[in-house]
């Protein structure tokens, strides 16, 4: 009876222990475990796994029938394990296995401990699985960070930036230009103004010497058929002294009025920009007002015309709508007084005379298309003998 109270009293204590004790961080570390995952706040997961190893070995101290339903065999059991069949047992019933009899052995003490032992064993090792998993998981999404960095630097530095693009695109533009480029693109003298802006790059490098090696020669008679601008508008329908030369639709009897009224209009008009160096505007107004009016009787009309006079017309009214646009320029008067007159002998002349006045070609009237085919010839080989270098770089970018 005295070992038995004393067993209890033990026991009794070493549970008050466990309770009164709160538990802290720094408490049982157990290595592998983090310290600061918390079961409930204020309980750790090192503080909790001690405590339960602490309170079974109070609870093998004392004998079965101390407890309601005993306490027996580690085999199955009731009362303070949680119910008969908690720990392997039948699960309800009666068994003569349960509650037959105390074993006092040595073994028999200290399974419920090596039990709650294989069990904090195996939390811990859960614990620690988990942890390996999330530390995998992190150093997987750092590596697929690291390969999303070097993609993108690797596109960063495959990706050609927008002035290496406008670059790539005007070497183009001059490679178009100087290989047979379509007929439209000349006589609209896209391609000629290509080529002489790529002349002009090569003489601000500096590279006199080799401008001065090739010569290129180009013909007075073709130049007379060039037309030039430095602004808006094309004064090239109104270079005899204004004598306009009217398409076969618009040269009938339903067109006479408005016609002998624009051809006054204009030969006054290239009178005054001669002398005055500038148009009135009465008479720009009258002239836009009389053009306007014939191309609403022209669309009107022009349902019984063929389509090729009715293409020329059209035509004629566009290039009439330049010279007039072209009249009311500042300049205007520099291309009835010869100031704007074409007289160079090569090519590089002709450069230099056209960068030196701020000059460019402007497109051709009919008539003048063979002289500007063969202007394009000569700045295509002029262009190639002073940089031939273009087709390489733009192959050395492919």
């Amino acid at each position: 009876m005295f070992t038995f109270l004393k067993r209890f009293g033990v026991g009794a204590m070493l549970v008050m222990s466990v309770v009164a004790v709160r538990p802290s961080y720094g408490q049982n570390f157990i290595p592998g475990v983090s310290p600061f995952f918390q079961i409930r706040p204020g309980l750790n997961v090192s503080q909790a796994a001690f405590n339960l190893a602490l309170r079974g070995q109070a609870l093998q101290n004392f004998p079965p029938y101390a407890f309601p339903g005993g306490f027996g065999s580690p085999w199955g059991g009731a009362g303070a394990l949680g119910g008969a069949g908690a720990l392997g047992g039948y699960g309800g019933g009666y068994s003569p296995y349960l509650y037959s009899y105390y074993d006092p052995s040595p073994g028999n003490t200290l399974r419920g401990a090596a039990e709650l032992t294989k069990a904090q064993g195996e939390f811990i090792i859960d614990q620690q699985r988990t942890l390996t998993m999330r530390e995998q998981r992190r150093g997987e999404k750092l590596k697929n960070d690291r390969a999303y960095f070097d993609l993108k630097n690797y596109e960063r530095e495959r990706t050609p930036t927008p002035e290496e693009l406008r670059l790539r695109g005007l070497k183009e533009q001059v490679m178009r230009s100087r290989n047979n480029p379509p007929v439209t693109e000349i006589t609209s003298a896209k391609a000629l103004n290509d080529l002489l802006q790529d002349i002009h790059n090569v003489q601000s490098r500096g590279d006199t010497a080799q401008l001065r090696t090739f010569q290129a020669p180009v013909s007075e008679d073709v130049l007379k058929h060039i037309n030039i601008t430095k602004g808006q508008g094309n004064i090239a329908l109104l270079k005899n002294e204004g004598r306009l030369t009217w398409p076969v639709a618009l040269s009938g009897i339903d067109f006479k009025e408005d016609r002998e009224r624009i051809n006054s209009l204009v030969r006054d008009a290239v009178s005054q920009a001669g002398f005055n160096g500038q148009v009135d505007s009465g008479t720009i107004t009258q002239l836009i007002s009389d053009t306007d009016r014939v191309r609403g009787r022209l669309r009107r009309t022009g349902t019984d015309l063929p389509p090729s006079l009715y293409i020329d017309a059209n035509a004629f009214l566009n290039n009439l709508d330049d010279a007039i646009r072209a009249l009311q320029q500042p300049d205007v008067g520099s291309h009835f007084t010869g100031k704007y007159a074409l007289k160079a002998k090569t090519i590089p002349e002709l450069v230099n005379y056209m960068n030196a006045n701020g000059l460019h070609f402007a497109p051709a009237v009919p008539g003048d298309e063979s002289a500007y085919l063969a202007l394009q010839k000569a700045l295509a080989a002029y262009d190639r003998a002073v940089n031939p270098n273009v087709e390489k770089e733009l192959e050395a970018k492919r």
